[in-house]
Protein backbone atom coordinates (compact mmCIF):
# COMPACT_ATOMS: atom_id res chain seq x y z
CA UNK A 1 0.00 0.00 0.00
CA UNK A 2 1.09 3.54 -0.71
CA UNK A 3 1.92 5.93 2.10
CA UNK A 4 -1.07 8.05 3.13
CA UNK A 5 -1.54 11.47 4.61
CA UNK A 6 -4.55 13.20 6.17
CA UNK A 7 -5.01 15.28 3.02
CA UNK A 8 -5.25 12.38 0.54
CA UNK A 9 -8.51 12.28 -1.40
CA UNK A 10 -10.29 8.94 -0.88
CA UNK A 11 -10.79 8.08 -4.58
CA UNK A 12 -7.08 8.75 -5.15
CA UNK A 13 -6.19 6.37 -2.30
CA UNK A 14 -8.40 3.69 -3.82
CA UNK A 15 -6.85 4.20 -7.27
CA UNK A 16 -3.30 4.21 -5.86
CA UNK A 17 -3.86 1.01 -3.88
CA UNK A 18 -5.55 -0.63 -6.88
CA UNK A 19 -2.67 0.22 -9.21
CA UNK A 20 -0.13 -0.99 -6.64
CA UNK A 21 -2.06 -4.28 -6.34
CA UNK A 22 -2.20 -4.74 -10.12
CA UNK A 23 1.52 -4.06 -10.53
CA UNK A 24 2.44 -6.44 -7.70
CA UNK A 25 0.12 -9.14 -9.04
CA UNK A 26 1.56 -8.92 -12.54
CA UNK A 27 5.14 -8.93 -11.24
CA UNK A 28 4.47 -12.04 -9.19
CA UNK A 29 2.07 -13.86 -11.55
CA UNK A 30 2.59 -12.33 -14.99
CA UNK A 31 0.37 -14.79 -16.89
CA UNK A 32 -2.45 -15.27 -14.39
CA UNK A 33 -5.78 -13.37 -14.44
CA UNK A 34 -6.48 -10.82 -11.73
CA UNK A 35 -9.73 -9.87 -10.02
CA UNK A 36 -9.87 -6.37 -8.54
CA UNK A 37 -12.90 -5.03 -6.65
CA UNK A 38 -12.43 -1.32 -6.11
CA UNK A 39 -15.38 -0.16 -3.97
CA UNK A 40 -16.69 -2.88 -1.65
CA UNK A 41 -18.29 -0.48 0.86
CA UNK A 42 -21.89 -0.79 -0.39
CA UNK A 43 -23.92 -1.94 2.62
CA UNK A 44 -20.69 -2.99 4.34
CA UNK A 45 -21.76 -2.86 7.98
CA UNK A 46 -21.19 -2.86 10.87
CA UNK A 47 -17.60 -1.57 10.89
CA UNK A 48 -15.91 -2.19 14.26
CA UNK A 49 -12.74 -0.41 13.12
CA UNK A 50 -14.51 2.90 12.29
CA UNK A 51 -15.96 5.73 14.39
CA UNK A 52 -18.91 5.04 16.69
CA UNK A 53 -21.72 5.67 14.19
CA UNK A 54 -20.36 3.03 11.81
CA UNK A 55 -19.76 0.60 14.65
CA UNK A 56 -23.49 0.70 15.50
CA UNK A 57 -24.86 0.95 11.93
CA UNK A 58 -26.31 -2.36 10.76
CA UNK A 59 -26.77 -3.48 7.18
CA UNK A 60 -29.56 -1.73 5.31
CA UNK A 61 -33.06 -3.10 5.56
CA UNK A 62 -34.49 -4.49 2.29
CA UNK A 63 -36.63 -1.37 1.79
CA UNK A 64 -33.52 0.82 2.14
CA UNK A 65 -31.61 -1.33 -0.38
CA UNK A 66 -34.53 -1.07 -2.84
CA UNK A 67 -34.69 2.69 -2.39
CA UNK A 68 -30.92 3.10 -2.74
CA UNK A 69 -30.80 0.87 -5.82
CA UNK A 70 -33.64 2.86 -7.43
CA UNK A 71 -31.93 6.15 -6.58
CA UNK A 72 -28.63 4.90 -8.03
CA UNK A 73 -30.45 3.85 -11.22
CA UNK A 74 -32.06 7.29 -11.55
CA UNK A 75 -28.72 9.01 -10.94
CA UNK A 76 -27.08 6.86 -13.62
CA UNK A 77 -29.83 7.72 -16.08
CA UNK A 78 -29.28 11.41 -15.33
CA UNK A 79 -25.55 11.02 -15.81
CA UNK A 80 -26.08 9.26 -19.13
CA UNK A 81 -28.27 12.14 -20.33
CA UNK A 82 -25.54 14.60 -19.33
CA UNK A 83 -22.98 12.50 -21.24
CA UNK A 84 -25.18 12.62 -24.35
CA UNK A 85 -25.60 16.40 -24.03
CA UNK A 86 -21.85 16.92 -23.66
CA UNK A 87 -21.25 14.72 -26.71
CA UNK A 88 -23.72 16.77 -28.75
CA UNK A 89 -21.98 20.02 -27.78
CA UNK A 90 -18.57 18.45 -28.48
CA UNK A 91 -19.70 17.25 -31.91
CA UNK A 92 -21.06 20.70 -32.75
CA UNK A 93 -17.80 22.36 -31.71
CA UNK A 94 -15.96 19.83 -33.87
CA UNK A 95 -18.26 20.50 -36.86
CA UNK A 96 -17.72 24.25 -36.42
CA UNK A 97 -13.94 23.75 -36.29
CA UNK A 98 -13.76 25.25 -32.81
CA UNK A 99 -12.26 22.40 -30.77
CA UNK A 100 -8.76 23.96 -30.84
CA UNK A 101 -10.23 27.22 -29.49
CA UNK A 102 -12.34 25.69 -26.74
CA UNK A 103 -11.82 24.50 -23.18
CA UNK A 104 -14.31 22.00 -21.80
CA UNK A 105 -14.52 22.21 -18.00
CA UNK A 106 -16.30 19.63 -15.84
CA UNK A 107 -17.36 20.42 -12.29
CA UNK A 108 -19.42 18.77 -9.59
CA UNK A 109 -21.20 20.21 -6.60
CA UNK A 110 -20.57 17.59 -3.90
CA UNK A 111 -20.14 13.99 -2.90
CA UNK A 112 -23.00 11.85 -1.70
CA UNK A 113 -23.19 8.50 0.04
CA UNK A 114 -25.56 5.88 -1.29
CA UNK A 115 -25.23 2.73 0.74
CA UNK A 116 -21.58 3.02 1.72
CA UNK A 117 -21.10 1.37 5.11
CA UNK A 118 -24.83 0.64 5.24
CA UNK A 119 -25.79 4.32 5.32
CA UNK A 120 -28.88 5.36 3.38
CA UNK A 121 -28.70 8.42 1.09
CA UNK A 122 -27.28 11.70 2.23
CA UNK A 123 -24.42 14.03 2.97
CA UNK A 124 -24.70 13.83 6.73
CA UNK A 125 -21.27 12.47 7.69
CA UNK A 126 -17.81 13.97 7.23
CA UNK A 127 -16.54 11.16 4.98
CA UNK A 128 -14.55 12.00 1.88
CA UNK A 129 -17.37 10.79 -0.40
CA UNK A 130 -19.79 13.12 1.44
CA UNK A 131 -17.69 16.28 1.52
CA UNK A 132 -15.69 16.14 -1.71
CA UNK A 133 -16.70 16.14 -5.34
CA UNK A 134 -17.71 12.66 -6.46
Amino acid sequence: MARRSNTDYYPDLIANDSIAFLRASKRRFARKPVLLVITPTYDFAPNPDKQWILRVTDKMKPIHRQFTDLLMTKRLQTLQSVDMAVDRVYQELKALGELDNTYLVYTSDHGYHLGQFGLVKGKSFPFEFDIRRG
